[in-house]
């Protein structure tokens, strides 16, 4: 398992970021009669992964009551690289509900200006709610290893972790060689534009 401190730190700063977009969306929800069905689902979505994300920060912070046994089925690559995952998610997430005008709400139906903002952001959001259950998965299977006997569980569960880190490992890679990428075409545009 990866060092407790450095995991309550990650932690700390995902369950930060989900209060910023459930500190948006919440009230924003509470208050519109016709809110976004998207809208609810990530919010629902968001508040679930802060739940599961508070219980793995406790355990973090009591690693002493894990067994050896247990922390050992769970590798330090696998934790980073989801908690790796989750700021990613959040980090769209946030910018993502950031831009649409959420400014307020009221009981009145939804304004033509805010409905096409939302539909337009359905997509991506659709997009990040598959993403984010994803995450709650992987966070909540490694939750549920260390703190459950894990005798026919890991049968079971540990497949599920192995296939969801290769998956997010894939795409972490294919994310770090786009961004590689476009700074390649961007440096070659400035110099293109330095030459003219």
């Amino acid at each position: 398992m990866a060092d407790p401190l450095s995991v309550a730190a990650s932690i700390a700063g995902l369950l930060s970021a989900a209060g910023s977009v459930a500190k948006v969306l919440g009230p924003y929800i509470a208050a519109a009669r016709d809110t976004p069905k998207i809208a609810a689902e990530v919010s629902s979505e968001v508040h679930a992964i802060t739940i599961v994300l508070s219980a793995v920060q406790t355990l973090a912070s009591n690693m002493a009551s894990v067994s050896a046994r247990r922390a050992a089925l769970v590798r330090v690559d696998q934790v980073v690289t989801v908690l790796t995952n989750g700021v990613l998610i959040f980090s769209e997430l946030e910018a993502s509900v950031g831009s649409l005008s959420l400014a307020e709400p009221s009981v009145t139906p939804l304004a033509l200006r805010s409905r096409l903002q939302w539909a337009r952001k359905e997509t991506e959001l659709t997009r990040l709610l598959t993403r984010l259950q994803g995450f709650k998965l992987s966070i909540s299977l490694i939750l549920t290893i260390l703190q459950r006997h894990v005798g026919c569980l890991c049968i079971c569960v540990l497949p599920a972790v192995s296939a969801n880190f290769t998956r997010l490992t894939a795409t972490l890679t294919h994310r770090l060689i786009g961004v590689k990428g476009s700074s390649e075409i961007t440096s070659t545009n400035c110099w293109r534009a330095t030459e003219n």
